[in-house]
């Protein structure tokens, strides 16, 4: 998906109309924001979060869609 503007919002695949593989969230286009898994339509594996400084901010695990550990 974009933003007005033009510049990527999100990006992602799907498979069987279920979001499967990596997906990432883009902050205003210009940097990564979240970025993160899908197995089957659910979050698998880790995910990552920056704040608007582009530092990590949180990392949290995942699996078959539930939340394992947040660091």
């Amino acid at each position: 998906t974009f933003y007005e503007n033009g510049d990527p919002q999100s990006a992602g695949s799907y498979t069987n109309n279920q979001q499967d593989g990596t997906y990432i969230e883009y902050n205003l286009g210009t940097y990564m924001s979240l970025m993160g898994h899908y197995k089957f339509g659910k979050k698998d594996g880790e995910w990552q979060y920056w704040d608007g400084n582009k530092k990590l901010i949180k990392t949290e695990i995942y699996k078959d869609g539930e939340l394992i550990k947040t660091k």
